[in-house]
């Protein structure tokens, strides 16, 4: 759908809107990453307040993804939200929990800058490792929560 809307966004205005449709759709059936995908279309189009509505819909339903971009909004004061440090780690860490990477880096960087914020005993495991160790712990189910 992302690459479709790349293709359709200046030639095919019809194309466009079909899979801006088909994405709606599944986000109102319950599909989280489909929710993600078409709040990030919607920034690309300029409409920021419902792009932000959707990537909160998707990262409360649980995409890893949603969960990352909505944290870091939330921490970095984007997309017209209001900054929220507390709740934006929250997100980041949801979004570690499952394996997401970038999301490991960004509270990597948070914690570095405020060593103050609350942390988990698995937050502080989690940091402790450098990637390439947590993905190979991962793989031989050392980090049992994820």
């Amino acid at each position: 759908a992302y690459t479709v809307y790349h293709e359709a966004r200046d030639k095919n205005p019809e194309l466009l809107k079909a899979v801006m449709g088909m994405l709606e759709g599944l986000m109102y059936e319950g599909d989280a990453t489909a929710g993600c995908l078409y709040g990030i279309l919607l920034f690309k189009q300029g409409e920021i307040q419902k792009s932000a509505k959707f990537l909160s819909e998707s990262a409360q339903q649980g995409c890893a993804i949603a969960q990352y971009l909505y944290g870091r909004f939330l921490v970095e004061g984007r997309l017209g939200l209001q900054k929220n440090d507390p709740m934006g780690i929250d997100y980041l860490f949801k979004a570690a929990e499952q394996g997401f990477l970038p999301a490991i880096r960004i509270l990597k960087r948070c914690i570095s800058q405020n060593p103050n914020l609350r942390r988990s005993e698995e937050m502080d495991r989690m940091m402790e490792l450098e990637l390439s160790d947590y993905e190979n712990q991962k793989r031989r189910s050392i980090i049992t929560f994820l």
